[in-house]
């Protein structure tokens, strides 16, 4: 079994993504005015979030659902916005 710190990498979120996202744990959202006329959901990286896989299999179908990621030693973001 493989533990990860989970975080994401946006800070901005329509409803929908917000939504998916607290089907994994994050809860930390602020409704602010609408940003790009769009996303109206402010993301504060406060939660803590660990997600476990078994097996190789596993992080790849999590990859299917959530798109892109970063693996770090410890840790995984979800690639849903730029980084620095």
């Amino acid at each position: 079994m493989y533990t990860f710190k989970l975080s994401v990498a946006g800070v901005f979120y329509e409803d929908a993504d917000k939504v998916k996202l607290e089907t994994l744990g994050f809860t930390n959202f602020t409704r602010t005015e609408k940003v790009c006329g769009i996303k109206n959901w402010y993301y504060r990286h406060q939660d803590n979030i660990s997600i476990t896989f078994a097996t190789l299999q596993e992080l790849m179908e999590f990859v299917k659902e959530w798109g892109d990621i970063v693996v770090r030693e410890d840790s995984i973001i979800i690639y849903n916005d730029c980084l620095e």
